[in-house]
């Protein structure tokens, strides 16, 4: 059996998952009990991998790309995280 999650929607437990087990195509949202599982047929399972590949690909570039900054708010580098030593 393979999971995965799929984006980052989901509820205060969890988020969607879609699974294969034994060949058969399932998906769930895990809650306060743990994840119900509903079977799917093969072609929505197929479609919402590629839509989370293609997903996770562009939030990959989005997060490689400098921030978005107002022309009237300058950009400001990171802080330095500071490290205490006792």
């Amino acid at each position: 059996m393979k999971t995965k999650e799929i984006g980052g929607i989901g509820n205060y437990y969890g988020g969607l998952s879609v699974k294969e087990e034994d060949s058969k195509f399932f998906w769930g949202i895990e809650d306060y009990s743990g994840t119900y599982w509903d079977e799917i047929p093969k072609p929505l399972y197929d479609e919402i991998l590629k839509f989370e590949r293609s997903r996770s690909r562009k939030e990959a570039a989005r997060l490689k790309q400098k921030p978005f900054c107002p022309k009237h708010v300058p950009c400001q580098p990171e802080p330095a995280t500071a490290v205490h030593m006792s």
